[in-house]
């Protein structure tokens, strides 16, 4: 999840030992942050009064930069023609704004989905080890469009490939309670890892580890049928232990830590993140929307209704606050 870097972080920045980040990607990360999209969540960088001045400068140039993007001329000063080919470039900027926070908000969900494969959760090391050169493309090809980058993958693949199956049930998600924070070192081989580790790389990356993983679920795309049956064997077991456990627990326990487990996951909810994001207008919220729609429901990470529901929400807020400012003028 960290990714060393050559260079001391600028001004404002705070420090950390080995001068690394949260995630896969430096750029994602600070726009992550500049435009604060996970507020309630523990931050890395622009820490201290220091911090918070260095965040507003660039929260002002993120701002004139997607202004720019998005610029919209009035239809009066052009000519059909020109409007049309205006308006074409506006769409554009549109959606590589959209794209960018894509990228940036999806950040911490990579970066805690390479601690998974590192961990080789449910498997998902041992599975992307067995794929053949058209399944390794689609994966690579999916990782990228994502936002991540291949050697982090690579490297989380080949530290995860050779380990026992993990498998993480609802008793045991439930054990480092509603708000786990991610790991400050998800490079380690979490040899002797707490449930708290788990349960927040689970609720941070479970979602982008299931669109990658069903981007390669054919069987077309693995080497080997029979060592991809023993291996799926191997997690059923696992699963089955797991599953024993939580049966084990009462009514109210099971109740409790279902509400848990759904809290979990909802720290990182990127369609809210972005949904509910002040720094970002209508627009550019709907282009982000689409492209993760684009994204991550190909390998069946977000639900369609999940996020047709947030755009509309948006469509709604701006319409109203339209007749608003009608009603007041």
């Amino acid at each position: 999840m960290y990714q060393e870097q050559p260079q001391q972080p600028n001004q404002g920045f705070a420090k950390r030992s080995k001068n690394r980040w949260l995630t896969d990607n430096k750029a994602d990360e600070v726009m992550g942050n500049v435009l604060e999209l996970y507020p309630n969540k523990k931050q890395y960088i622009f820490q201290g009064k220091e911090g918070a001045t260095k965040r507003k400068e660039l929260l002002k140039k993120v701002r004139e930069k997607f202004n720019m993007a998005c610029e919209e001329e009035p239809y009066s000063e052009f000519g059909k023609g020109k409007f049309r080919d205006k308006l074409k470039k506006a769409k554009k900027g549109l959606q590589k704004v959209g794209n960018a926070v894509k990228t940036a908000t999806l950040a911490p969900a990579r970066g805690a989905m390479l601690g998974l494969v590192r961990l080789n959760y449910r498997g998902s090391a041992s599975r992307f080890n067995l794929l053949n050169s058209q399944g390794e493309k689609k994966l690579y090809d999916k990782w990228e469009k994502l936002g991540g980058k291949k050697d982090a993958l690579q490297k989380a693949i080949d530290a995860g490939k050779s380990k026992k199956p993990f498998v993480c049930g609802k008793k045991c998600r439930a054990q480092a309670g509603k708000n786990p924070q991610l790991p400050s070192d998800a490079q380690s081989d979490f040899v002797n890892f707490e449930p708290a580790t788990s349960a927040a790389l689970i609720g941070a990356g479970g979602t982008v580890l299931t669109a990658t993983i069903g981007v390669v679920s054919s069987k077309s795309n693995y080497k080997s049928q029979m060592e991809l049956a023993k291996l799926e064997g191997d997690v059923n077991k696992e699963d089955d232990k797991e599953k024993k456990v939580d049966d084990a627990m009462t009514p109210q326990e099971k109740a409790l830590a279902e509400e848990i487990v759904k809290a979990q996951e909802g720290s990182f909810d990127a369609v809210q993140a972005i949904t509910n994001n002040p720094n970002l207008t209508a627009e550019e919220k709907t282009a982000a929307l689409t492209e993760l729609k684009n994204d991550l429901n190909e390998g069946g990470g977000f639900s369609n209704n999940q996020i047709m529901i947030a755009v509309g929400v948006i469509a709604l807020v701006g319409v109203a606050f339209y007749l608003y400012k009608q009603n007041k003028n």
